[in-house]
């Protein structure tokens, strides 16, 4: 396998699950150092194992969608990386059903999780 991201380092957030543990599978298999987030820590601690011996991993407990929960997971992700070079912003919360069907109060929570972290990286300038 090409390790074109030999060195590189990234962060995947909702990266121990579906799309996002994939992403993180192949940034390893490529090279990259990777620390991802999830929202519980059965499932960061569960990934962790399972990936470890794909190269450098690191995982933390992070709701994406809380502003502090973000600044403490990039502080984490500084400690341990110490710089990024690639950021996935895959995060996410979904509902099943369509949106005239779907609760105002769910489809705000699936807005916030798709948006807080980006705008609070911009204010913060943590990146």
């Amino acid at each position: 396998m090409d390790r074109f991201l030999e060195g590189k380092k990234a962060i995947v957030t909702g990266g121990t699950r579906g799309i996002g543990r994939a992403i993180t599978e192949s940034l390893l298999d490529h090279g990259a150092a990777v620390a991802m987030c999830g929202t519980s820590q059965v499932t960061v601690d569960s990934a962790l194992r399972q990936m470890s011996n794909r190269g450098e991993v690191y995982g933390e407990v992070a709701d994406v969608s809380n502003a502090s929960a973000v600044s403490r997971f990039f502080k984490f992700c500084d400690e341990k990386l110490h710089g990024i070079d690639v950021l996935v912003n895959n995060a996410g919360v979904s509902n099943r059903g369509s949106c005239l069907e779907t609760a105002m109060v769910v489809q705000r929570r699936v807005m916030e999780v798709r948006t807080t972290m980006h705008n609070d990286l911009i204010e913060s300038q943590e990146i």
